[in-house]
Order: structure tokens, then C-alpha cells, then sequence
């Protein structure tokens, strides 16, 4: 939505010329008509990119998949749009599934639906992958190098909770059908 209120507002400030001219101090550039919308979009993404790559950072999972057999070791995207345009708007994408992941243990920590082991097992394994990032990111390496890398901190640390719901919700699933047995047992007897 960012993206089109800029690119709206571009066409306004131009009264119907080919083209505007921005003065940034000392730069200047012009952009032409056909790239509004492409200079919109890199602007917005440009200042977005870091929270949204946070919050979706399971789908550079996905990203670094759909990279393997294209363009190894670089990451793939478009050669029309930069690093920051594709993730912000292929990341979420992306993480889709962790989402419906997340969102199923949800569901059952609340008791809308049943849990299956492989639920507890899926979610004990992503919730310990992100912890084990996050701790390898914070002690392995430097307080410099990790300078620009806040995004992924708060991300992994993120998802580890995330992914944590899951084992709890099987856990209380696990708990709450042990006391529905003892209660039927002791009312038997």
C-alpha cells in the first residue's frame, strides 16, 4: 500500500510531464514515468525489508531452496528488483507454512483441535533449529560483526517462541486427556 500511495503521489507532483526530478542535497535523479512505480516500490522496500524479513525469517528457508539449482550461491530474485524489493515481497510468502504451522498449535494449545505427535515433533525441532541460530549468532560471532543484523536476532528469538507453541500445545493436550482418564477412572470405581 506504501508503494501505491508514493507512486500516486509521484503522478500528482508531475502535472502530467514524462518524467520528475528529485534533489536529495547534492544528488539528484531523474526518474521517468514507466519507473514510478519500480522507484516506489525500492524506496518503501528499502525502509521496510529488515521487520519483514524478521517476522517471516522461516521463508529465507524456502528462498535459499528455490535458490539452490538457479543461481547458487547467490541468492535468486529478479533481475528487475533488488535483494530488499524481493523480500519484502516474496518472504511472506514464503513463510506461509511456518505460519499455518504456528497457527495449528495455536488452535490446539487452545483446544480447537487435536495435536499429532509429528506436530510435537516438527515444532520441537524448528523452535530448537531457531534457538540454535540465535545462540550462534549471538555468541559465535562479534558484537561488530553483528552490527546490521538486529532483524535476525529479534526474528529467530521470534520464531523460537513461535515454534514453541506447538510442543506446549501437545504438551497441555497430553496433560488435559490424562486428567479426563483419571477422572473417568476414579467415577468408575
Amino acid at each position: 500500500m506504501p508503494t501505491l500511495v508514493m507512486a500516486y503521489r509521484r503522478n500528482k507532483v508531475a502535472h502530467g510531464a514524462d518524467y520528475i526530478r528529485l534533489q536529495f542535497g547534492t544528488f539528484e535523479q531523474i526518474v521517468p514515468r514507466h519507473r514510478w512505480l519500480a522507484f516506489a516500490l525500492e524506496r518503501v522496500s528499502f525502509a521496510t525489508w529488515q521487520p519483514i524479513a524478521a517476522i517471516n525469517i522461516p521463508g529465507t528457508a524456502v528462498e535459499a531452496l528455490i535458490s539452490l539449482p538457479l543461481s547458487w550461491p547467490h541468492l535468486w530474485k529478479p533481475n528487475e528488483l533488488s535483494l530488499y524489493a524481493w523480500r519484502t515481497l516474496s518472504l511472506p510468502f514464503f513463510c506461509l507454512p511456518a505460519w499455518w504451522l504456528v497457527g495449528r498449535g495455536l488452535d490446539g494449545l487452545v483446544r480447537r483441535i487435536h495435536l499429532h505427535w509429528v506436530v510435537l515433533l516438527i515444532g520441537s525441532a524448528l523452535s530448537g533449529l531457531c534457538l540454535f541460530f540465535l545462540v550462534g549468532l549471538c555468541l559465535g560471532t562479534s558484537a561488530q560483526d553483528r552490527v546490521g543484523s538486529g532483524w535476525a536476532l529479534w526474528g529467530l528469538g521470534f520464531w523460537s517462541l513461535g515454534f514453541g507453541v506447538l510442543p506446549l500445545a501437545w504438551q497441555r493436550q497430553k496433560l488435559a486427556k490424562r486428567k479426563r482418564h483419571d477422572a473417568v477412572s476414579n467415577s468408575t470405581e
